[in-house]
C-alpha cells in the first residue's frame, strides 16, 4: 500500500514537471520565434504564402501547454492515452481559433487594374478638348476587364469625385461588359469655378482611390496650365505607390487670342514728371487690333491709342504718361481685337500705384515779391511752394524737414542767423537738397566768406587775403599824336573815364599817353580815386610823332611790378610806327600773364602790326572807324577781364558736364544771362555743370552727407536771368534739377520688394539706419488696397497684416488677395523712442497687379509638364485617341482572406474533442 501511494506521488510529480517543462518550451518557442515566422509562413501543400494581419494575437499560443492540466486532473476516468488525444485536439482547436482571429491572408499575383481618370475642366480647357477626353473615357471604359475599376475625378481649382460609381455597366447576354455612358460636358463642368487649376491637389486627392492589390493607373487629361500648387512635388508619392501616369496633353486649337501680360512703369513715378509705361502682349498668332491705355477711367492724356499688327508670340509697346495729382492712380491697358478672340478676360491689365503728393519746396528771398516767376515755374511743374522772407526762416529742424528742397535766393549773411545756418547744414546732411542762388547780396558781396554755408557749397567765395589783391591791373596806352587832335582824342579820354565805371574800387588803372615818347598821366593806382584820375586824364593834350614800343614797354614795366589776378593793356593808335622789338616785348608780357588788346582808329592804321600785337598778346584787335565807338570798346575790354558782376551785358552759358537732370534740355539754346557773381569751384567732390565765357562757375553741385548742395551764381530774378525765366525750357530745367536733388527720403521712405505667389502677396523690407547698420526694432504694418476697374465703376477692398522679422534688418509680411485686381501696398513703420513710445519711422510703397486668373495668361498648353509627369512615373503620353500601355515594373499581389479555413478546422476539432471525451474508445482503456 505504501509503495502504491509512493509510486502515485512519483507519477504526479513527474506529470507536473512534464507540464511545466512543455509549457516553458512552447512559451519560449512562441516568444523567441522571429516576427516573420509569426506573421507569414508557406503552406506545405501549396505554393501560397500566408500572411497574418494581426500578429499580436499569436502570442495566445503560449497558453496551449496549460491544457495539459486537464490531462492530470481529469475526473472522467478515461485512459491516459485518450486524455492525451483530447489534449491534442483541444490544442489544435485553440491554435485554429487564434489563427482565425489573427486574420490570415494569402497572396497571389494580381492582374486587376484600377484606373483613376483626372479630367481638367477649368476655363482654359475648350469644349473640343472635353469632347476628346469623353471619347478617351469611353474607350477606356470599354476596354476594362470585369475585375478592373475606373473612377472619374474632375478638377479645376479643387478636385471633385463624380458620384457615378463604376463606369463599366453590368455584363450583357453575351458576357461582355458594355461601357457606361460618359457624362456630358455640362455635367463635367458643373460645380467648378473653373478660373484656376491645381494639378497637385488633384493628384493627391486621387490617392484615396489607390488600392494595394491593383495595378494603379492615372489617366491625367489637362492642358498643363497650373495656377496653384506644384504638380511635380506629388511625383515622389506616386512613385512610392507605383502609380503610373498616362498623360493626355490637350492640344488646344490655335484659336485667335491675345493676352495683355504686363503693364508696368519704367523707373520711378514722380508727380508732374513724364514717365514711360510698358505694355507686353502675347498672341497665339498674328492679328490686328487696337491697344488703349487708360489713366483711371479716361484715356491717357499724353499717349493713349495704338493701331497694331500684333505678331505671334510676345511683343512690347511703350506709352508716355504723367501724373498730375498725388495719391492712388490706376492704369488700364486694354486690347480690342479686330476679329474673333478666344478669351476676352485676358484682354485688359490693370495696375495701381501710390504716387506721393507734390514735393514741398521752400523759397527764401530777401524780397519775396521779386521771385514770382520762379514760384510760378515751380507751381506749374507740380511743386507745392512756400515763399518766405529771411525773417520767416524755419526755426526748428522739424519745421525744415517738412520740405523736400530749399532755395535760398539773394540773401546776405546778415539776414540768416547762425542757428539757421546750422539747421540748413543738418537738413542737407540728413538727405535734403539746397540751391543757393546769387544776386546783389549773394556769395562774396553778401559776406558769406568763411561761413558754415560756404563749407558745404561747391564753390568758394573770395577769401580775405584774396580781396586784398586787386582783381584787375589795367593800363590804357593812348596815342596823342597830332592826328588825334579834336574828336579822336576827346573820345579817347572819355573811353578812359568810362572804363572806371566797370572796374571795382580795388582794381588798378594806369593811363599812358604817347607821341614820340610816353608820359604816364595816371600812374598805376586803385580805381577808387576817380576824381583824381579824371582830372589827370583831362590834362592830356595832342603832341608830335608816334612811338609804340617805348609806350608798351612803360606799361609792361608798371604791370609786372604789381600783384593782380588779371593784368591787361589796351593800346589805342591811329597811325603807323616802327615795329622793331614789339613782337619780342609782347611775347614776354604774355608769358608773364599780361594780355594786350589793340584798337586801330581810322582807316589808315597799320592793321598788320596791330593784329600781330593782339594775337601775340592774347587779346583782341578792333578797328574803330568812328571815334565815338571808343568808350564802348574800352568798357567792353574792362568788362571781359573784370571780376565785378556784369550788369549791363549778356553772356552765354556753357555746359561743362552733361548730368542726368539735363536730359531733354537743349543746352545750346539756353538763353543768355546778364550777370553773375564771380566764384571759384571748390575741391572734389564738387562738380562743375555750367560755366560762363570766363570759365567761372554758373552752376555747380556736390554731395554732402545724404543730400546735395547746388550753387547758382547768377540770380533767379528778372535782373540777371530775365530771358532764362521767360524761356520755355526753364520750368522743365528747374523741375528736373529739384527732383534730382530733393530729399533722398532714405530716412523716411524705405524700399520694399513685392512679389505675387498665386493669390498671396509677399512683401519684404530691408531696414538700415543712418550708419548702415541693421535696424531690428521696427514695428511695421502692411496695408493692401484693391482697385477693380469695370467700366465706370470702382470697387475697392482693403486689408492689413503685421510684418514679422526673418533675419537682422529683414522684415516680411504675407497676405492673401481676395481676387484679381490692381493692388496698392503701403507699409507703415514705427519704432520705440527712448521713452518706449512708438513713433513714425518711415513708410514703404509698392504695387502688384493680378489682372485676371492665370488660366488666361498662357495661350499655349504646357505639354512639357504632363510629358515629364508621365516619364517620371513610368507612364506614357497619349498620342491622338489611342491609349498606350503603361510599363509594369513590379509585381502586384492580391491578398485573399483565409479565416474561413481555420474557423472550419476549429469547429471540426471542437466536435472531435467532444467525441473523444464522451465515448470510451476501445484499445484506449486502462
Amino acid at each position: 500500500m505504501t509503495e502504491t501511494r509512493f509510486g502515485a506521488t512519483r507519477r504526479q510529480q513527474l506529470f507536473w514537471a512534464t507540464v511545466v517543462l512543455v509549457w516553458l518550451l512552447v512559451a519560449g518557442l512562441v516568444f523567441m520565434l522571429p516576427e516573420r515566422a509569426l506573421l507569414q509562413w508557406q503552406l506545405p501543400w501549396t505554393e501560397q504564402v500566408l500572411h497574418v494581419d494581426n500578429g499580436g494575437i499569436m502570442l495566445l499560443l503560449a497558453a496551449v501547454p496549460s491544457l495539459l492540466i486537464g490531462v492530470g486532473l481529469s475526473l472522467s476516468g478515461l485512459s491516459l492515452a485518450q486524455r492525451l488525444l483530447s489534449f491534442l485536439l483541444r490544442a489544435a482547436f485553440l491554435a485554429c481559433l487564434v489563427l482565425s482571429l489573427a486574420r490570415p491572408l494569402s497572396e497571389i499575383p494580381s492582374s486587376k487594374t484600377c484606373h483613376v481618370a483626372l479630367l481638367d475642366v477649368s476655363k482654359s480647357v475648350s469644349d473640343l478638348d472635353l469632347e476628346q477626353a469623353r471619347g478617351l473615357l469611353g474607350q477606356l471604359s470599354a476596354q476594362l476587364k470585369p475585375e478592373d475599376q475606373l473612377q472619374l475625378i474632375t478638377f479645376a481649382e479643387e478636385p471633385k469625385s463624380r458620384a457615378l460609381g463604376r463606369l463599366p455597366a453590368a455584363a450583357d447576354s453575351t458576357g461582355h461588359r458594355a461601357a457606361a455612358p460618359v457624362p456630358e460636358r455640362s455635367e463635367l463642368r458643373a460645380g467648378h469655378l473653373g478660373e484656376g487649376t491645381n494639378l497637385e491637389l488633384a493628384l493627391e486627392h486621387a490617392l484615396s482611390y489607390v488600392s494595394s492589390d491593383c495595378h494603379n493607373r492615372y489617366l491625367l487629361m489637362s492642358d498643363g496650365i497650373e495656377t496653384r500648387g506644384d504638380a511635380l512635388s506629388a511625383v515622389a508619392g506616386l512613385v512610392e505607390r507605383h502609380i503610373a501616369v498616362l498623360a493626355l496633353p490637350f492640344q488646344r486649337a490655335q484659336a485667335k487670342d491675345v493676352a495683355v501680360t504686363l503693364l508696368q512703369p519704367e523707373g520711378q513715378v514722380r508727380l508732374g514728371e513724364p514717365f514711360v509705361l510698358r505694355v507686353e502682349l502675347t498672341a497665339a498668332q498674328a492679328e490686328r487690333g487696337e491697344l488703349r491705355l487708360y489713366q483711371g477711367e479716361a484715356l491717357n492724356g499724353l499717349d493713349s491709342v495704338r493701331q497694331l499688327d500684333v505678331p505671334g508670340g510676345a511683343s512690347a509697346y511703350t506709352f508716355k504718361s504723367v501724373v498730375r495729382v498725388g495719391g492712388k492712380v490706376s492704369y488700364r491697358a486694354q486690347y480690342l481685337p479686330k476679329g474673333p478672340d478666344a478669351f476676352s478676360a485676358n484682354n485688359s491689365f490693370v495696375v495701381s500705384m501710390d504716387v506721393p503728393g507734390p514735393p514741398r519746396v521752400l523759397v527764401v528771398d530777401r524780397k519775396p515779391s521779386q521771385v514770382t516767376q520762379l514760384v510760378d515755374a515751380l507751381v506749374a511743374q507740380q511743386f507745392d511752394v512756400d515763399v518766405r522772407g529771411s525773417d520767416a526762416f524755419p526755426r526748428s529742424a522739424q519745421e525744415l524737414d517738412r520740405f523736400d528742397f530749399v532755395i535760398l535766393s539773394d540773401l546776405s549773411r546778415e539776414q540768416v542767423s547762425r542757428g539757421a545756418e546750422a539747421l540748413i547744414e543738418r537738413y542737407v546732411r540728413a538727405g535734403g537738397g539746397l540751391l543757393f542762388a546769387g544776386g546783389e547780396a549773394g556769395y562774396g558781396p553778401g559776406g558769406w566768406q568763411g561761413s558754415h554755408l560756404e563749407k558745404i557749397l561747391p564753390v568758394r567765395m573770395d577769401a580775405k587775403k584774396e580781396r586784398e589783391i586787386p582783381g584787375v591791373a589795367m593800363a590804357l596806352v593812348i596815342d596823342r599824336s597830332g592826328s588825334m587832335t579834336g574828336l579822336p582824342l576827346s573820345m579817347a579820354k572819355e573811353a578812359c573815364i568810362a572804363t572806371l565805371g566797370v572796374l571795382q574800387e580795388s582794381d588798378l588803372i594806369e593811363v599812358i599817353a604817347f607821341d614820340s615818347r610816353p608820359t604816364s598821366f595816371v600812374p598805376l593806382q586803385p580805381a577808387r580815386y576817380r576824381l583824381r584820375i579824371e582830372e589827370a586824364v583831362a590834362r592830356i593834350v595832342p603832341g608830335g610823332g608816334t612811338e609804340i614800343f617805348n609806350s608798351l614797354d612803360r606799361a609792361y614795366q608798371s604791370l609786372s611790378a604789381v600783384e593782380a589776378r588779371r593784368k591787361h593793356i589796351v593800346l589805342l593808335t591811329d597811325g603807323n610806327a616802327p615795329s622793331d622789338g614789339i613782337h619780342e616785348l609782347v611775347s614776354t608780357a604774355f608769358a608773364e600773364g599780361i594780355t594786350i588788346s589793340a584798337v586801330g582808329l581810322g582807316g589808315g592804321t597799320n592793321q598788320a602790326l596791330l593784329s600781330m600785337i593782339a594775337d601775340t598778346g592774347g587779346g583782341r584787335f578792333v578797328v574803330a572807324e568812328d571815334p565815338a565807338r571808343l568808350p564802348r570798346i574800352f568798357t567792353r575790354e574792362a568788362e571781359l577781364i573784370s571780376t565785378k558782376p556784369t550788369l549791363d551785358d549778356w553772356f552765354p552759358i556753357t555746359v561743362v558736364k552733361n548730368v542726368e537732370f539735363l536730359a531733354g534740355i537743349h543746352s545750346a539754346a539756353l538763353p543768355l544771362l546778364r550777370g553773375y557773381t564771380s566764384t571759384q569751384l571748390g575741391p572734389a567732390p564738387a562738380e562743375l555743370i555750367f560755366q560762363s565765357d570766363r570759365a567761372e562757375p554758373i552752376l555747380a553741385r556736390q554731395r554732402v552727407g545724404l543730400g546735395w548742395t547746388l550753387a547758382w551764381t547768377s540770380d533767379l530774378k528778372a535782373r540777371w536771368a530775365t530771358d532764362l525765366l521767360r524761356s520755355r525750357q526753364f520750368g522743365q530745367f528747374l523741375a528736373q534739377l529739384v527732383r534730382a536733388h530733393q530729399k533722398s527720403d532714405q530716412t523716411q521712405v524705405r524700399p520694399m520688394d513685392v512679389e505675387l505667389h498665386g493669390d498671396e502677396v509677399v512683401a519684404r523690407v530691408d531696414a538700415f539706419n543712418e550708419q548702415d547698420q541693421f535696424q531690428n526694432d521696427l514695428h511695421s504694418t502692411l496695408h493692401v488696397e484693391r482697385q477693380i476697374l469695370a467700366g465706370a465703376s470702382t470697387d475697392s477692398a482693403a486689408s492689413s497684416t503685421e510684418f514679422v522679422t526673418l533675419a537682422p534688418g529683414l522684415y516680411e509680411a504675407k497676405i492673401k488677395l481676395p481676387g484679381p485686381g490692381a493692388y496698392s501696398l503701403r507699409a507703415v513703420h514705427r519704432r520705440a523712442n527712448p521713452l518706449g513710445k512708438l513713433v513714425p519711422s518711415g513708410v514703404s510703397f509698392g504695387s502688384v497687379s493680378w489682372p485676371y486668373p492665370e488660366e488666361y495668361r498662357d495661350l499655349k498648353p504646357r505639354t512639357e509638364l504632363l510629358e515629364r509627369l508621365a516619364q517620371m512615373t513610368n507612364g506614357a503620353t497619349v498620342q491622338g485617341d489611342v491609349l498606350p500601355q503603361a510599363r509594369t515594373t513590379h509585381q502586384v499581389l492580391e491578398r485573399r482572406g483565409r479565416q474561413s479555413l481555420f474557423i472550419c478546422a476549429a469547429i471540426l476539432l471542437f466536435f472531435l474533442d467532444l467525441l473523444v471525451r464522451r465515448v470510451r474508445l476501445g484499445g484506449f482503456g486502462p
